[in-house]
């Protein structure tokens, strides 16, 4: 052991060379064409009635659709759309842009509008930089109320179209026939959960050409207070027949559930409820990755520690990742946007109100911490780049436990607001020769016909560990972190006689629990080696799973521990080495 704690000291040395190298690697393709001008965009949500399963639930749930902060709420009163014609029609023909439209400008039962809302959003999508820039302007900050009027061409329109919905029932039973369709004896799947799961493709739209669309509005459409009765009438008709375009966007798939634990179950309704939010969130999600217009950018405000402009009026969690940019210039003087490195929320700062133009205002800054890249500076802008904030390991441990390995390990800084908090689930397994004879009395009261087999006995090891860790970057690529384990291991012999003449083919298993630090270099940004030294110690003797004695009546009892069967696989550390890949 001490010189498997000699490689990983040597290990921990070599990483400022490594570090170098990740560095070098991080600034490789990423040359990239960006924009850095980012506004606030409206989203309304419609739930196409196909005759799915269970439809009328999904469309009462329509009415506790919770729109994302960082959108302006466009939702309209009818938020269910039925029709057979495909849905650009059928949006189309439910004059759904028009509907939007009369959000934006607040219309009337009469048909007049007024720039309430139009002003309210325009103030609120501002900038400090905004506010004193129009301060310092004639028109003042009217010209910011002015601006929502380029917001209008920033709404979205989110279908949801369900392909099917099944009860929680349904999907445990379909997962049991596919276990039952490899072993005939499969146990049953866990029952956890009641609800509802659904698939469902989302359609994403906005409004089109909207400088012409607003030109024939207020020219041909805006009702003003003096003018004659048929005026208005003629007005109001032209607005309802009026064909504003759509664009078609993009389209995104998903598996959502509307689930809770049984132990707190509701109702029906509140699970149809969190099916439909969670079906919005994970579109969204989807959608942000791959229309530019949804992505989040700002400036980075200030380097130690790094803060931007930036919170829960954007929809900010802990640990949401963020690319940093820097403008360059190539050879033919043109201008790109080159990645410089990549950063996680640390602290959100709730800034959801109006700007004041106090730009440093600190509480309403939000703390970045860097995970990959190079140094970076005041003024490269930064960028929203979702990932599914897990890890995976594929790594080979020497010691306690030891074996090939693989390791998932997930953010929870979402739920938590703690950032480099993950949770841990792994697996490993391993093979190896074991002298069993004397070590206890399962073993040695068996048989003496097999006893001389157990001198060099051929075990298979495999197992799982549940566990958390805390996480520090002292580098902009190189972290620490340290981990806490509950985890279980399981033997069995590879030769069948033994294991029927032993233990009746059922395996010995031990639980332990485990303590220790990993450090982590880049490679690329989301690609990472990895060295962890952990110790495992046994929690109680080892057990098996056998139920009854065997043939010749001696109890299948064990009363040792699980390192004085298997030396060295416990009550002792494990240094393993790997390559994580980030999702």
């Amino acid at each position: 052991m001490k010189k498997l704690i000699k490689i990983l000291c040597a290990s921990v040395l070599l990483l400022p060379m490594q570090n170098t190298y990740s560095q070098q690697v991080e600034n490789i393709g990423s040359k990239v064409e960006q924009n850095e001008n980012y506004s606030r965009n409206a989203l309304t949500v419609l739930y196409l009635d196909n005759g799915v399963r269970f439809h009328s639930n999904i469309a009462n749930a329509m009415n506790s659709v919770v729109i994302p902060d960082k959108f302006d709420n466009n939702m309209l009163d009818s938020r269910v759309l039925t029709g057979s014609s495909d849905l650009k029609s059928l949006l189309d023909n439910k004059h759904i842009a028009n509907e939007i439209l009369a959000k934006w400008f607040s219309r009337k039962a009469d048909g007049s509008f007024d720039m309430s809302v139009v002003h309210e959003r325009g103030l609120y999508n501002a900038t400090d930089a905004d506010v004193i820039a129009a301060s310092a302007s004639k028109l003042g900050l009217s010209k910011l109320q002015d601006g929502g009027e380029n917001l209008v061409a920033h709404s979205y329109i989110l279908v949801l179209s369900y392909k099917s919905v099944k009860t929680m029932e349904e999907v445990y039973n379909e997962q049991d026939a596919r276990k039952r369709a490899y072993n005939k004896n499969a146990k049953p799947v866990s029952r956890s959960k009641e609800g509802y799961q659904g698939e469902l493709v989302g359609y994403l739209y906005k409004l089109s050409d909207v400088k012409t669309a607003m030109s024939d509005f207020y020219s041909t459409m805006w009702i003003f207070d003096d003018e004659a009765d048929d005026v208005k009438a003629s007005k109001r008709q032209t607005f309802d027949n009026a064909n504003f375009e759509l664009q078609f966007v993009s389209s995104a798939s998903a598996t959502v559930e509307g689930t809770e634990y049984k132990s707190t179950a509701t109702t029906a309704e509140n699970q149809f409820k969190l099916l439909v939010n969670n079906s919005v969130s994970s579109l969204v999600n989807s959608f942000e990755n791959n229309v530019s217009d949804l992505k989040v950018r700002t400036a980075l405000y200030s380097k130690h520690p790094l803060k931007a402009k930036i919170g829960k009026k954007e929809s900010l969690s802990v640990d949401d990742r963020y690319f940093v940019y820097e403008y360059r210039m190539n050879n033919n003087n043109d201008v790109y946007a080159e990645r410089r490195g990549v950063i996680r929320a640390k602290k959100v700062a709730d800034n959801r109100k109006v700007a004041s133009g106090n730009t440093s205002d600190d509480a309403l800054m939000s703390n970045f911490y860097q995970v990959a890249g190079h140094s970076l500076a005041e003024g490269m802008f930064l960028e929203q780049t979702n990932d599914v904030g897990m890890g995976v390991t594929f790594g080979y441990g020497a010691g306690a436990l030891s074996g090939a390995n693989l390791k998932i390990e997930v953010l929870t800084g979402a739920l938590t607001n703690v950032p480099q908090l993950k949770l841990i689930l792994g697996g490993h397994i391993d093979f190896g020769k074991y002298d069993l004879r004397n070590t206890c009395s399962i073993f040695s009261k068996r048989n003496d016909k097999y006893y001389n087999d157990l001198e060099d006995a051929k075990m298979i090891f495999y197992g799982a560990e549940f566990g958390v860790s805390k996480g520090f970057y002292l580098t902009h690529n190189f972290s620490l972190s340290g981990h806490l384990l509950l985890a279980a291991e399981f033997a069995d012999f590879i030769d069948s006689h033994l294991s029927k003449h032993y233990i009746d083919k059922k395996n010995i298993v031990s639980l332990f629990g485990g303590a220790g630090i990993q450090a982590a270099v880049n490679i690329r940004y989301n690609v990472q080696l990895v060295g962890s030294l952990t110790y495992y110690a046994g929690l109680g003797d080892a057990f098996t799973t056998a139920k009854d004695d065997g043939e010749d009546g001696t109890d299948f009892d064990i009363d040792a521990k699980y390192s004085d069967l298997f030396d060295g696989r416990a009550d002792a550390a494990n240094i393993s080495f790997g390559v994580r890949i980030e999702f």
